[in-house]
């Protein structure tokens, strides 16, 4: 039966119908786990004709838009892959989906089996593969047996929907969504990040271009570095005692180092690590994979083998064991943890409502470890994926931030770091400085404040995470900006004894409680009490 489309979805197929009113084919930009599946679902419903092609390029793919498209087409489809492809197809009549693996259907034989009832809709997952030479086989084979036939792409890597190398294949963008707005939305879980420099090893080998397009160190140059007996230590170690009892989806360079870093993780955690391939039996996979879903295997290790298609919402870590430059290829990796556990959000019916059933569910947030390396330069990391709306001053700012303070939420440091950025320009502007430049400034969630014309002050020595807090605190910027670090310390003890931060306060308000002379630390315990309840509110506060 097919499920309630969230209102993103309905606005994708809307784009899709637009775009597709006026060109022949158009791509769809989803992050992973809001339902790309969905998507095609309604689309391939409601589709003139019914004869309707999707096209995936691994069997995991394959086996899981299969479950999920029965259900929600309401008839199971028609899988064409391998020797399992059904001979259902030969007497296949058209009015029906069909789901195929690039490789089967690459065929000859196969594309004739279809030739009586060529498709009307073409779907392609993971559209970003859809510039290769087999699909562009499959797609140009069908359209010319059916020049109306609609192509529809669906994909998770934004920097590919820019109508260049995917514009061989799809000529309009219908629809896209990124992770940081998913996750402003509610529908996504939100990140926290740490680094882990894996000291004394050097990556300095060749680049190559990958399928993505983009320039990145070869597996082969990342492999001779992670496979290093001390570096595969100096992984294994800080991963285990981070990730703490998180489950966790380590990303590895090769085969190889996927199964010696596992091997090397159950030295510091017996029995808690196994390792993934291609060449791994079916049921050996299947099983592997069923433990790390329930918790019996905490580290998965693989080599490229999820970063498509892995569905798993209980994975609250990913570890990125291969350092990457790759803007896609990280953003496909990050992507496997940020889904929220089932029916969290579908609930709640605002993006606050969402946040707060997040931020209370098993599953608050997915912490990212990456491990990068002494010589590697220009390496990718969540500021990018995260900070497709904010410039690189920004995203620098808030990488310092993090690394300064110790905090490891990855959104809300970005909007500080707009936020502190914005008011040290609206200083200069005010005080004569920069008085022809125009300037916007936000508060910490990323709302433009109005700008009103006071004293100009100068900056003291109050630190920016100091000047941040104050912020949060309801204290006023520039008054706290001419504050010394001593005289910013005094204040923010004195203001955490009755006032909670902004987003303690929306917590309590949205359990009803008034946040008035509750300070920070009180605040904390309030809101773990509300947790343990199940967000229903205890008889006693806690003092």
């Amino acid at each position: 039966m097919p499920r309630a489309l969230r209102p993103y979805q309905s606005d994708a197929i809307s784009g899709v119908r637009t775009a597709l009113a006026s060109h022949a084919s158009c791509v769809v930009v989803l992050p992973t786990g809001t339902g790309k599946t969905s998507v095609a679902a309604a689309l391939m419903n409601e589709w003139p004709g019914g004869n309707c092609l999707f096209l995936a390029h691994t069997r995991e793919l394959v086996d899981q838009a299969a479950a999920r498209l029965a259900g929600e087409l309401g008839y199971p489809p028609v899988v064409e892959m391998g020797l399992r492809s059904g001979e259902q197809g030969l007497f296949y009549q058209g009015g029906m989906t069909v789901i195929g693996s690039v490789q089967s259907m690459v065929t000859d034989r196969r594309l004739a089996k279809y030739d009586r009832h060529p498709f009307d809709l073409i779907v392609v997952d993971e559209a970003h593969r859809a510039t290769s030479r087999s699909y562009r086989k499959i797609v140009d084979h069908f359209t010319g047996k059916n020049p109306a036939c609609k192509v529809v792409g669906l994909t998770a890597t934004p920097n590919r929907a820019d109508g260049t190398a995917l514009g061989l294949v799809f000529e309009a963008v219908g629809y896209a969504m990124g992770i940081p707005d998913a996750i402003d939305g509610g529908w996504l879980v939100p990140v926290r990040q740490r680094s882990v420099v894996v000291s004394d090893v050097q990556i300095t080998g060749p680049s190559r271009t990958n399928e993505l397009g983009e320039k990145d160190y070869t597996d082969a140059a990342v492999e001779s570095v992670m496979l290093d007996e001390q570096a595969l230590v100096a992984t294994a170690d800080p991963l285990v005692r981070e990730a703490a009892g998180r489950s966790s989806l380590v990303f590895c360079a090769t085969v190889r180092h996927a199964h010696e870093l596992a091997a090397v993780i159950d030295r510091y955690a017996p029995g808690s690590a196994a390792a993934v391939d291609g060449e791994t039996p079916p049921d050996q996979r299947a099983d592997l994979i069923s433990k790390f879903r329930t918790g019996q295997i905490q580290f998965l290790c693989n080599a490229q083998l999820f970063v498509e298609g892995f569905d798993a919402p209980t994975c609250s870590c990913v570890a990125v064991a291969r350092p990457t430059k790759s803007t896609g290829r990280y953003t496909q990796m990050v992507g496997r943890g940020l889904r929220p556990l089932p029916g969290v959000v579908d609930g709640p019916g605002d993006a606050q409502d969402r946040q707060l059933a997040i931020m209370t569910s098993d599953k608050p947030d997915c912490l990212v470890l990456d491990f990068v390396n002494a010589g590697a330069s220009g390496l990718v990391t969540v500021d990018d994926v995260l900070g497709g709306n904010y410039d690189a001053e920004v995203r620098e700012a808030a990488a310092r931030e993090r690394a300064a303070t110790g905090d490891t939420a990855v959104g809300e440091s970005l909007k500080r770091a707009r936020f502190l950025l914005a008011l040290e320009r609206e200083m200069d502007a005010r005080a004569g400085n920069r008085a022809d430049v125009a300037y916007d400034v936000y508060d910490r969630d990323g709302r433009a404040l109005a700008s009103t014309p006071l004293t100009p002050r100068k900056r003291g020595t109050i630190t920016d995470g100091q000047l941040a807090f104050l912020t949060s605190l309801g204290c006023n910027p520039d008054t706290a900006v001419a504050y010394s670090q001593k005289q910013a310390g005094s204040v923010i003890d004195s203001m955490r004894a009755t006032r909670c931060t902004d987003k303690q306060r929306k917590v309590l308000a949205r359990a009803g409680i008034d946040h008035t002379g509750i300070g920070t630390d009180r605040a904390s315990r309030i809101i773990d009490a509300l947790k343990a309840n199940n967000w229903r509110r205890p008889e006693v506060l806690p003092a």
